[in-house]
């Protein structure tokens, strides 16, 4: 899987060490800034799109907007900078859509070490960490709704299994904290084929898409962290093969 990291390891083919408390704390500098997230994105998403504000945010609407360098210098990005008391808060601009689809949160206007939250279309929100700060992001925290970013709740908890900052897996919690189900995208495109279920930290049963149809065709069962039994769908029922010789 590459190389091991901090927060995610395989063993015996399952996922171990997810650490995630419940509550998800803000950088205690940030946590005024989180309570204004809501205003912000509300403001944001009511921008006007990319061909109203302009090439180069110059158009009738686009007072305050600039493009700045992303990625290679070929390469811009079209954000909007607000200010809230001696930090900035840098909306980045979806150009498709004309919506917010990340918000740089820089105390002291240092955007070197901007925290940093990703937005999707339906107001959902990812935030990503460095654990080891080796430079490479290998956590991500989703929310299901942005305003949920004070309170702390997580949702999910994204990861790479490879280490190489291509989201591939997501860890789900109960409310004391505990690691219930991953769900896994084994050919890392985002679509889910395996789901891992967990009990006390024991990896118990695994339930696998190995075609891609939708549809579980391959059901496994653990005891003790060790592989007890196999169960596959070769007819395409939706059901367990029946044992040979016998019956369903």
């Amino acid at each position: 899987m590459g190389r091991e990291r901090a927060s995610l390891r395989r063993d015996r083919g399952r996922i171990t060490g997810v650490p995630v408390p419940r509550r998800a704390r803000l950088p205690a500098s940030l946590e005024p800034i989180a309570l204004v997230i809501g205003v912000l994105l509300s403001v944001a998403a009511g921008f006007a799109a990319y061909r109203t504000v302009g090439p180069y945010g110059d158009g009738p609407f686009g007072a305050g907007f600039r493009r700045i360098a992303a990625g290679s210098p070929q390469e811009t990005v079209l954000v909007h900078d607000s200010r809230t008391g001696p930090d900035l808060v840098r909306a980045v601009i979806d150009e498709r859509t004309g919506r917010v689809r990340e918000l740089r949160l820089a105390p002291r206007g240092d955007f070197a070490n901007a925290f940093r939250v990703e937005l999707d279309e339906q107001q959902g929100a990812r935030i990503p960490h460095d654990l080891d700060g080796d430079g490479i992001t290998d956590r991500w925290d989703y929310y299901a709704d942005v305003r949920h970013l004070e309170s702390g709740d997580v949702e999910r908890v994204g990861f790479s299994l490879a280490g190489d900052e291509i989201v591939d897996a997501w860890a789900f919690h109960d409310e004391e904290g505990q690691m219930i189900r991953v769900e896994v995208s084994t050919l890392r495109d985002g679509v889910v084929d395996r789901w891992e279920h967990y009990s006390n930290t024991e990896l118990v049963r695994v339930e696998a898409d190995t075609d891609r149809d939708g549809r579980v065709d391959t059901w496994s069962t653990y005891r003790d962290g060790v592989l007890s039994t196999t169960t596959t769908d070769t007819d395409g029922d939706g059901f367990p093969d029946a044992p040979t010789g016998g019956k369903r």
